[in-house]
């Protein structure tokens, strides 16, 4: 039951970002959702409550990248609210 609410998420939240992706160039999408997807990868992998560090990294990275235009924004500022 859990591993299907996640999945439903997770493709809600994919879903959501594809909107926002359809306004960009065809280049800089398919840069910046490839590493989209791989930050939710990671995400899942490691941890067992993925969505904190999917909304903290992965959407701010993605933001970033269409910003950017799917180019390198240099190095990752961390957020200085987390604890841990």
């Amino acid at each position: 039951m859990r591993k299907s609410i996640i999945s439903t998420v997770a493709l809600a939240s994919l879903a959501g970002v594809a909107l926002v992706y359809s306004a960009e160039p065809a280049a800089a999408k398919s840069a910046c959702q490839a590493k989209f997807n791989s930050c939710n990868s990671r995400g899942f992998a490691k941890y067992d409550d993925p969505f904190p560090c999917i909304h903290r990294t992965c959407d701010r990275q993605f933001d970033n990248c269409v910003a950017t235009g799917g180019g390198k924004t240099g190095p990752m500022v961390r957020d200085k609210h987390r604890t841990g």
